[in-house]
């Protein structure tokens, strides 16, 4: 639906300013004039050339602030080729022209209905001083706050998302938001084709346990892989199918003047004290047997009189415990080292 370029007369612009001012009431277009003869549209026209018919009963609306929608139909069996119209007041005043210099703007038939609908565009926001002296029918453009006729975008315009002539009152149909939303997704479904293929594929495989490793299966749910511990019997029979595991070796290290080392549950420790002459005294060790057994504990002084008898420092056989043993020196004060063995 065009917005014609239409001419304001004189007079025309003359009610249309006292409306604006305040001077009159708004001006109320009633008539729509018709004529077949094209002629040069001027301000100072007063009167329709060629004008042939009137046609009563105009509606209108505003539209938007610098716009007006008016329309205006003919049920006679008139026929004719109509090349310009004027809009007229309600008092007779000739508001606005428009002709087309060569071409008919509607041809309408003997059995047929003439409905002239057409869009008018001020240069300034007038269109609310301007009233309609009829309101049976109104064909207005559609927008987003007024109901009306649109016009259905293409399927290139909906394809490149861009604004038509009249992008308020295009709308989009069912088959081209369908073509457009089928070309947007065919790249994505691709994809999530080649995914769920690719998805498929992997549920197709399987991860199953060897050697000490047992469980598994295909990738089409959670899995787990399980690695059984040893026991201690397990141990004894050296069963290969079972993992050892640091708990089970008990493994302990301190190494140093004063340390230890297990393994397996057998535990070896060393270390040194001072003892006085001709004396019995208890050695501690720095840390427990903790499986409370000490097998057997030996122990040396640093004396290196070989002549002397009496020249020795050691355990006295009997006395060890998980804790500790007694040592004896039979000769002057010195130092003394021991080993000892348990679990």
């Amino acid at each position: 639906m065009p917005v014609l370029q239409m001419m304001i007369t004189d007079a025309g612009l003359d009610a249309l300013v006292a409306a604006e001012t305040a001077a009159t009431d708004p001006i109320q277009i009633a008539t729509l004039g018709l004529t077949d003869t094209p002629f040069v549209m001027a301000p100072t026209l007063t009167a329709l050339p060629g004008q042939f018919k009137a046609l009563v009963g105009v509606s209108g609306q505003e539209v938007a602030p610098n716009v007006i929608h008016v329309t205006a139909y003919d049920t006679s069996a008139d026929t004719y080729d109509l090349t310009g119209f004027g809009l007229f007041l309600d008092d007779g005043t000739l508001f606005a022209v428009y002709s087309h210099p060569t071409d008919p703007v509607l041809t309408k038939a003997e059995l047929a209905f003439g409905l002239i609908s057409i869009d008018v565009a001020f240069t300034d926001n007038a269109a609310a001083f301007i009233d309609f002296g009829s309101a049976l029918f109104l064909y207005p453009p559609a927008s987003e706050t007024v109901q009306g006729i649109s016009r259905f975008a293409t399927q290139a315009e909906v394809d490149a998302a861009v604004d038509g002539p009249d992008d308020y009152r295009e709308t989009v149909t069912a088959k081209t938001l369908r073509a457009r939303l089928t070309a947007f997704l065919a790249p994505i479904t691709a994809s999530l084709d080649a995914l769920l293929a690719g998805l498929a594929t992997l549920t197709g495989r399987t991860i199953t346990g060897g050697g000490m490793a047992t469980g598994g299966g295909d990738l089409s749910a959670n899995r787990v892989i399980t690695v059984t511990a040893a026991l201690e019997a397990d141990l004894e029979t050296a069963n290969t199918t079972k993992a050892l595991v640091p708990a089970l070796l008990g493994l302990v290290r301190l190494f140093g003047a004063n340390g230890r080392f297990r393994l397996f549950g057998f535990e070896v420790k060393w270390g040194s004290f001072s003892i006085g002459a001709n004396t019995t005294m208890a050695v501690t060790f720095p840390v427990a047997f903790s499986g409370g057994q000490c097998f057997v504990a030996l122990a040396q002084g640093s004396a290196s009189d070989a002549a002397d008898q009496d020249n020795y420092v050691h355990a006295i056989a009997g006395s060890q415990s998980a804790s500790g043993f007694t040592a004896f020196n039979g000769h002057g004060a010195m130092t003394g080292n021991y080993i000892a063995i348990g679990s």
